[in-house]
């Protein structure tokens, strides 16, 4: 090392820390207070950050590729959000099972916020039920969209 020297070769005591901490020492109260209202200030931006992901939703629809993708939204609606109910339960409830799966699926086929282009299936077997629902795209936009100040 080219000063590894000069590191080694020094006599005496630091100048630096006792400059720095002289003023905290001699005045503390007042070093306290600055210290927290510079926190406070520092912190104060963090107030106004948004803890989210950003997606095609942020973007502004007068882009022409975020129209395309409305109208490719509203061509095949059931390539939005895919939610999927499983339940698992004893082999004599199966009926029970597949009972509310299909109360579940009546009820979400009048809601807007589901896709009706293909039709919903129940699966069962012995110990589990599972079904499949889609949300559109372009309507989970428009209740985001509506939910923003």
């Amino acid at each position: 090392m080219p000063f590894l020297w000069r590191l080694t070769m020094r006599t005496g005591e630091s100048t630096l820390w006792p400059a720095l901490l002289r003023p905290a020492l001699v005045k503390p109260v007042i070093t306290l207070v600055v210290s927290i209202g510079a926190l406070l200030l520092l912190a104060l931006s963090a107030l106004d950050m948004k803890l989210k992901q950003s997606g095609s939703d942020d973007l502004s629809r007068d882009i022409p590729v975020v129209q395309s993708l409305d109208r490719l939204a509203e061509s095949f609606p059931s390539e939005g959000t895919v939610h999927r109910v499983a339940v698992r339960a004893p082999a004599e409830a199966a009926d029970e099972v597949k009972a509310a799966l299909g109360n579940l699926l009546e009820r979400t086929a009048a809601d807007d916020a589901s896709a009706h282009d293909q039709e919903p299936a129940i699966r069962t077997s012995r110990t589990s039920g599972c079904t499949r629902s889609t949300s559109p795209r372009h309507i989970r936009r428009r209740r985001t969209r509506r939910r923003s100040p």
